[in-house]
């Protein structure tokens, strides 16, 4: 098994609210929604 790791970081310059954010994953073969949740 191959793993490998990315990390993505989205920053628009634009501020976000706290709150319950969803993202989704998809790699080959899996796919996942989870949640998040931003507190400030």
């Amino acid at each position: 098994m191959n793993i490998e790791r990315k990390v993505t970081i989205f920053d628009s310059g634009i501020p976000v609210a706290s709150g319950i954010y969803f993202y989704h994953i998809t790699a080959e073969g899996f796919a996942s929604t989870k949640k998040m949740l931003l507190l400030k």
